[in-house]
């Protein structure tokens, strides 16, 4: 038997049931900050806003030659301290070589996600290669934010190029031997 998460907050008793050991501890600590994650078999970390526009991404990647290490959205409104708290989600899975934060911005704003972004690369020690992708609400500034930041992100214009470039990026990586 299994309950639906999205509706325990209607049944307290048994959500105070739920053992969260027995969980995957990656959809756990997300859950726990307000995050839908689920972890996959891949290697190409996905950070994306909109659960539609994630099954694309993944599915993008996939024709690409990749996979995805998980399923992510962010969701609307993402501020620069949840952006990084979904980096750092996304980073614990020591499998991930390569990560793809794609974003269409309507609620959320490509400038909030860029800062986001640049705020989370300044605080975390990252050592894989990152594609973004914004598309959306003030687009311009977002990408304005990301080039001027000087920061080792690789740009993409649209979806198909975001995930050809990660394949590329994680498949270096690969060579490496990293």
């Amino acid at each position: 038997m299994s309950f639906d998460d999205n509706a325990l907050f209607r049944r307290h008793k048994i959500a105070e049931l739920r053992d969260k050991t027995q969980g995957d501890h990656r959809e756990v600590a997300a859950a726990e900050q307000g995050l839908s994650y689920v972890g996959l078999s891949g290697d190409i970390g996905c950070m994306i806003n909109g659960a539609g526009l994630a099954m694309a991404t993944m599915d993008m990647i996939k024709l690409a030659g990749g996979e995805p290490a998980n399923f992510l959205d962010v969701g609307g409104g993402a501020s620069a301290e949840r952006t990084e708290k979904a980096f750092r989600l996304v980073l614990a899975d020591k499998n991930v070589k390569a990560l793809l934060v794609n974003i269409f911005a309507g609620i959320n704003r490509c400038d909030w996600i860029a800062e986001g972004v640049v705020q989370a690369i300044k605080n975390i020690d990252m050592k894989i290669p990152l594609v973004v992708r914004l598309s959306g609400t003030n687009v311009a500034q977002g990408r304005k934010i990301i080039t001027e930041s000087n920061l080792p992100i690789i740009m993409a214009e649209t979806l198909a190029e975001a995930a050809e470039k990660v394949v590329q990026a994680r498949n270096e990586m690969v060579a490496r031997g990293i």
